[in-house]
């Protein structure tokens, strides 16, 4: 039997996709996971997986020490090139980044969310994994609430993403304008400013399963502006856009390129010109129901059990 530990360093819900929902998907014949804040007495256990783990911890070089101790570190976001136009997460992060290097090249083996990722984190430590972004099982099966109202453009979010948004909001308005009929809905942060008046309504974020359970619009947007961290970024909006039945207009950077199949469930923007008429297509209905099936389709293959046995390769260090 391996006992892991998964290293939770915050609250916040990226721990979900890469501890929550795997973990207790894991073989329980072969594997005893537990999850939490670490003590002293995670130095018995066989593998720990830190997640996000910045800045000093004395702990942490301990047990990559350890010849008896599997250390895996783990990262979902490129801590390492925070944008400066983050301006919350880059107070915390950017002071941070020699010692977080230092915990990366500490680790026995690095895991990490997508293919650019690794590329650059290959130059700190050699042993680099990819653990796919996952979500539940069951998501795409999920009922969806039915909504009888106007035609609704969405967007989900932290509250940090303000830097992505430079010209959406007017697109948005340009939109509301074309289609008069038109609402909007904005889950986390709300970048719109206000200009769509009442016609969009901001739903706070909860918690995951909250979230995912009830998103609801009928297209979805993700804009990123074209910096070195959201090269980087994981496709885990789209994703869920898609387990819910939301084609997604999504900006041509990145990974997102790799996950929307331009046409097919969803669009790619290469300009800023062209939020507009890419919403304008996906107001026609078969357009949309068209795309909303795909985007469906392409969720499905990235549920978690499809995905957990490459935690346990990990696990058992059958990799790298």
């Amino acid at each position: 039997m391996i006992r892991v530990f998964g290293w939770q360093t915050s609250t916040a819900a990226e721990h979900d996709f890469r501890i929550g929902l795997p973990f207790p998907l894991l073989d329980p014949t072969r594997f005893e996971a537990t999850v939490g804040a670490p003590g002293q007495d995670i130095r018995d256990y066989d593998v720990v997986f830190a997640h996000r783990l910045a800045g000093p911890s004395p702990l942490w070089r301990d047990l990559c020490a350890d010849p008896n101790v599997l250390a895996i570190y783990d990262m979902d976001d490129d801590l390492l090139c925070v944008d400066p136009e983050n301006a919350s997460c880059y107070r915390i992060f950017h002071p941070l980044e020699a010692e977080t290097r230092r915990n990366v090249e500490a680790a026995d083996i690095v895991t990490v969310s997508g293919p650019v990722l690794a590329e650059r984190y290959r130059a700190i430590n050699p042993n680099v994994v990819v653990l796919p972004q996952v979500i539940p099982d069951g998501m795409p099966d999920w009922p969806i609430l039915v909504d009888e109202g106007p035609l609704t453009v969405g967007w989900a979010g932290s509250l940090h993403k303000r830097q992505d948004w430079p010209g959406i909001a007017e697109a948005l308005a340009n939109y509301a304008r074309l289609v008069p009929e038109a609402r909007f809905r904005m889950y986390g942060g709300d970048y719109t400013r206000g200009i769509l008046g009442d016609r969009c309504d901001a739903v706070p974020f909860t918690d995951p399963m909250t979230y995912w359970q009830n998103l609801r619009f009928d297209i979805g947007i993700a804009p990123l502006t074209d910096t070195t961290f959201n090269q980087g970024k994981t496709v885990t909006k789209l994703i869920e856009y898609g387990a819910r039945g939301i084609p997604t207009i999504a900006s041509a950077v990145g990974q997102y390129a790799t996950w929307i199949d331009h046409g097919v469930n969803g669009f790619l923007v290469e300009s800023p010109d062209e939020w507009v008429p890419y919403l304008l297509a996906l107001t026609d209905d078969g357009t949309r129901t068209a795309m909303a099936e795909q985007a469906w389709k392409s969720s499905r293959e990235w549920t978690v059990s499809r995905h957990v046995d490459k935690w346990e390769s990990v696990f058992e260090g059958s990799v790298g």
